[in-house]
């Protein structure tokens, strides 16, 4: 039985034998390929062991390399086996046996040849590797620096906290182009036509297809700069009103009084009217009006009023106590005046509100002191007799 064996892998004779060193093979390679898998799993899991005593974050990056690396390790080692599985099978049958010398030709000169272009690969692979790592650590120190002038540990001129963030992320998108520029000669097949076609025609899309984000981009950048607003201003944008809840880089994003996300272009913002109930730390006029008679003396309206902007005072916390609230004559109309309270608020989350509490203080001033608020209307009745009315002309 030996001695058939030897004759099948020495001459390829084929028949019953060589079926059974076949199937032989067959089960190496499945047990071959059992061992691998379990030698594998008890590495990888030995590192998900050491990471579990790191931090989250370093925890978390560290799953996701061995979960790479579990894959790419475990297809490298099934392609491993079955070149050698695939020319010792094709050996052993007189049909297929020229056709496993020639897979083994075919394996030995690539094998050369993925071996030298390797050897002579190794400088512009070192050099990549050594440009990949600088990059990571300039933008690690950026991202450091960043953060500490966004906690205001560091403090830098006129450099607003609230620009650390976008700075950032538009230095780090400026550092990654330039990384890939200098390492773009340095890639395989970076002078083939093909890889340069890739190039043109990725430039073209890009081109065509970034126009719109190109300028709302653009426009993100303007509004960060310019402090039209931050996260957590009371805005009011294309008729929206609501509290900023985020700035990105395309879009906008606000949640409305009615706590609805409202998400709008950068682009569009810019273009349009912006109007900011925070952007002043003296706060912003809430008003009440009212129109009362001639008949009542205006000192008495201004007192009331003025009452009523105490109490209001008095009951709410957000009121800006800096600025005293302005009494007004707004009108001086045919059957009454016109008359109006202003009072600042700071941090103003919903305008509604204010002007609903200010209303209340002026209804309870109004009502305590005995003064009306309804406006007299007069009206001209003239009673028409029989002889005055008009008769129509007959016809005919």
């Amino acid at each position: 039985m030996v001695s058939a064996f030897k004759e099948v892998w020495a001459n390829g004779s084929g028949g019953s034998a060589a079926f059974l060193l076949a199937i032989l093979l067959t089960v190496l390679l499945v047990a071959a390929w059992g061992i691998a898998q379990a030698i594998l799993t008890r590495g990888f899991d030995a590192l998900d062991g050491l990471g579990e005593r790191s931090t989250v974050r370093i925890r978390s990056q560290l799953q996701r390399l061995t979960s790479t690396l579990r894959v790419a390790t475990s297809g490298g080692v099934f392609l491993f086996l079955t070149l050698f599985y695939v020319p010792s099978v094709l050996r052993l049958f007189v049909e297929t046996r020229d056709l496993a010398r020639d897979w083994n030709g075919i394996l030995e000169r690539k094998s050369d040849q993925v071996l030298s272009e390797t050897i002579n690969y190794l400088p512009k692979l070192i050099l990549l590797l050594g440009l990949f790592v600088a990059t990571r650590v300039v933008l690690g120190l950026l991202k450091q620096i960043f953060l500490s002038i966004e906690s205001k540990q560091i403090v830098w001129g006129g450099f607003e906290p609230a620009w650390a963030r976008p700075t950032f992320q538009l230095t780090r998108v400026i550092v990654v182009l330039f990384a890939v520029i200098l390492a773009f000669p340095y890639l395989p097949a970076s002078d083939t036509e093909a890889f340069k076609a890739i190039g043109v025609m990725a430039g073209v899309l890009l081109s065509f297809g970034s126009t719109g984000a190109v300028a709302n981009a653009t426009a993100g950048l303007a509004l960060t700069y310019e402090r039209a607003f931050r996260e957590g201003d009371y805005v009011s944008l294309f008729g929206h009103e609501g509290v900023v809840e985020r700035i990105g880089v395309l879009t906008t994003r606000i949640r409305t009084l009615k706590n609805e996300c409202v998400v709008l272009p950068n682009q569009g913002i810019l273009s349009s009217s912006i109007v900011n109930y925070n952007y002043f730390e003296t706060g912003v006029a809430v008003t009440a009006s009212v129109t009362i008679g001639y008949d009542v003396d205006w000192r008495k309206i201004h007192q009331i009023l003025g009452d009523a902007a105490r109490r209001f005072r008095e009951m709410e916390s957000f009121v800006c106590a800096e600025r005293p609230p302005r009494l007004l004559q707004t009108a001086l109309n045919d059957f009454h005046v016109g008359y109006s309270v202003e009072v600042f608020v700071t941090k103003l989350t919903d305008r509604r509100l204010a002007e609903t509490a200010l209303h209340r203080a002026v209804r309870d001033a109004f009502d305590e002191a005995g003064v009306a608020i309804p406006s007299p209307a007069l009206t001209n009745v003239r009673l028409v007799g029989p002889e005055e009315r008009s008769v129509a002309p007959s016809v005919g």
